[in-house]
């Protein structure tokens, strides 16, 4: 005879905005991609993918204001504290470090305008490859670490309502 499972389900969580943004900045890859087939493909899509990359570390703002209210600070207890600074240490080093990485792939194209011929047509796909999994991988690391920052000082928030 089977155990029966008597856990609840999961809440659903609310969607946030940088997410609903990362969703739509995904179909708009798609898009261009598909524009590029039919248009031929163009230097500046690169610099576009670049610029919607760059657009990602807003998303760690509301984690960047709760790190920096010192108010907020107050009222915890030590143990979340501790667990906030450890937090908001690897956030600074991990987005030193998607920054840092995102300059190197821009490097491979600033400043190239125009037509992509034939020939350079295999480096703008590896490039554009490159910004997507820079993404994804940005998604995971960055925004889910921006996340529980953000979940941690809303629990101390609501404490102190």
């Amino acid at each position: 005879m089977k155990k029966q499972d008597n856990t609840r389900a999961p809440v659903r969580r609310k969607i946030t905005t940088a997410e609903k943004t990362e969703r739509n900045r995904a179909k708009d890859t798609v898009a261009t991609k598909a524009a590029a087939k039919e248009k031929g493909m163009y230097w500046e899509d690169l610099e576009n993918m670049h610029r919607n990359a760059n657009g990602l570390f807003a998303a760690c703002h509301a984690a960047n204001m709760i790190i920096g209210n010192t108010g907020l600070h107050a009222i915890m207890d030590k143990d979340s504290l501790n667990r906030l600074v450890r937090m908001a240490g690897v956030l600074k080093r991990d987005t030193e470090h998607y920054r840092a990485s995102l300059t190197a792939i821009h490097q491979r194209h600033a400043g190239k305008t125009g037509l992509v011929d034939v020939f350079t047509m295999v480096d703008v796909i590896n490039i554009g490859n490159e910004y997507q999994n820079w993404i994804d991988s940005f998604n995971t690391v960055i925004i889910g670490n921006a996340r529980d920052i953000t979940a941690l000082g809303e629990s101390f928030i609501k404490k102190a309502a």
